[in-house]
C-alpha cells in the first residue's frame, strides 16, 4: 500500500483542483465497471458449478450485487464524450478479462478457486492500491 500512497495522493489533489468533472467520473467509472466485468465470468462460472449448499447462494448474490452496484454508478455518472478515455481503459484493462478457452478447459475446482481469487485480488487493488 505504501508503494501506491503517492499515486492515490496525486489523484485525490488533481480531483481537488479540478473537482469531479465529467471526464475524472467517467474514467472511475469505466474502471471499475471493467474490473467488476472481468470478475463476472469466473463468478457466473463458478456459482453454475458449485454444488447445492451455502455457496452458490452466497456467490449469486456477490454477482447480482456487483451488477446492481455497477448500474448504479453508471446511471449517477455523468459521462464525458471524450473517445480516448474509452479507449485508454480498454487498453488498460484488457489484460483483466479471461480467455473463453481457459474458462472451458480449466478445472471445476481450480476454477472455482480461480475466481474467487481473481475477484478479490481486483477489488483490492481498486479499493486500497495495494
Amino acid at each position: 500500500m505504501l508503494a501506491k500512497a503517492p499515486s492515490y495522493a496525486r489523484a485525490r489533489r488533481r480531483i481537488a483542483a479540478e473537482g469531479f468533472t465529467p471526464r475524472t467520473q467517467t474514467r472511475i467509472t469505466l474502471f471499475l465497471s471493467s474490473v467488476k466485468g472481468a470478475n463476472m465470468p469466473w463468478l457466473g462460472m463458478a456459482t453454475a458449478l458449485t454444488a447445492p449448499g451455502n455457496v452458490a447462494p452466497a456467490l449469486a448474490g456477490q454477482v447480482f450485487g456487483a451488477a446492481e452496484a455497477m448500474t448504479a454508478l453508471a446511471q449517477a455518472t455523468e459521462w464525458a464524450p471524450d473517445p480516448m478515455l474509452y479507449w485508454r481503459n480498454v487498453q488498460i484493462t484488457a489484460p483483466l478479462f479471461p480467455s473463453p478457452a481457459r474458462m472451458v478447459t480449466a478445472p471445476r475446482d481450480r476454477l472455482a478457486l480461480d475466481g474467487l481469487a481473481l475477484g478479490h485480488a481486483l477489488m483490492q487493488v481498486a479499493r486500497f492500491g495495494l
